[in-house]
């Protein structure tokens, strides 16, 4: 007789027979065992990540919510991710539940303290601000290694409600050395835009600085090249500001901040050199006034050398 996959309470031995009659039946062992042996919290937060790895975002929340009923640390995990899968999804209200379960738990494990400052994240998007702000204390009161990110964030919300020294307070311990890089950047890149907004420009210029030696993305170096312009024109360096815009319209020439860059230099009486104009007006698409400055280039320099053989790619 054919097998069946009906549901067994079977022993130890009986579990390897049922394999072996289905094997001889045509069907996969693994298939036969899934039925009748319950898979593991761990293997169920395995299946989740795989999902959601593999872009099966909505599948994946039944194998999370499974391993999310552990009772062990492993649990706390996957209430942890399947928060984080939830707010992805934009579904905020099930995220902030989930969250809700996971910072009721006792003690103070790393999926705890992060599921804290996930909190300030989702109540943030809510415009729950209070809220958020509480939560993004938690994370920092407990430790978590989202601690710099929490006080960024923090930093960001009392900013937007108008209180920069306070903002500012929250950021000085995330600009020193020592922290996770990024959540430097990120609070180098808030306190010059804070600064400047206060009229603090040799402050805003020094943050801008700052992030400028620390830049990796393309919008670090763009934001810090276009703080320090804007900050050392206030101070009235104009040397300085043309410098930073120069250099700005030199590496990132496809941006809208570089084509701004040329305005701004033209209008100190420091314009960019027509070659790295060129450039930038090519990249931006304004085809007529690229080819202009490169056949003024061409007819200023001749048609031999570097710049020229670049005015002529062009």
């Amino acid at each position: 007789m054919p097998f069946s996959r009906r549901r067994f309470l079977l022993t130890a031995g009986t579990v390897a027979a049922a394999a072996a009659a289905g094997a001889c039946s045509g069907i996969d062992p693994a298939a036969v065992l899934a039925v009748v042996q319950p898979r593991t919290a761990a293997q169920a937060l395995a299946e989740g990540r795989r999902l959601w790895r593999g872009g099966e975002w909505e599948a994946a929340i039944a194998p999370y919510s499974e391993a999310a009923l552990d009772g062990s640390d492993l649990g706390l995990t996957a209430r942890f991710e399947l928060a984080r899968l939830l707010d992805a999804l934009d579904r905020l209200t099930d995220a902030l539940a989930t969250l809700d379960t996971l910072t009721a738990a006792p003690g103070n494990a790393a999926a705890l303290t992060r599921g804290w400052y996930l909190r300030g994240s989702v109540l943030a998007q809510r415009g729950e601000r209070e809220g958020a702000l509480a939560a993004y204390q938690r994370a920092i009161d407990l430790g978590s290694p989202a601690a710099a990110y929490a006080r960024v964030a923090r930093a960001r919300l009392l900013s937007a409600d108008g209180q920069s020294d306070a903002a500012l307070a929250e950021l000085e311990p995330v600009l020193a050395e020592g922290v996770p890089a990024l959540a430097r950047r990120q609070g180098l890149r808030l306190a010059g835009q804070i600064e400047a907004g206060l009229g603090r420009h040799d402050r805003a210029l020094a943050r801008y600085r700052a992030l400028l030696d620390a830049a990796v993305w393309t919008s670090e170096g763009v934001a810090a090249r276009t703080g320090a312009g804007a900050a050392a024109a206030a101070l009235g360096d104009l040397d300085a500001a043309a410098e930073a815009w120069t250099a700005l319209a030199a590496r990132y020439p496809h941006t809208p901040e570089a084509e701004r860059a040329l305005t701004l230099a033209a209008e100190a009486g420091r314009p960019v050199d027509g070659l790295t104009a060129g450039i930038v007006h090519y990249r931006r698409r304004n085809n007529q006034q690229a080819r202009d400055l490169f056949n003024a280039e061409l007819r200023a320099n001749g048609v031999t050398g570097t710049r020229a053989a670049t005015a002529l790619f062009f």
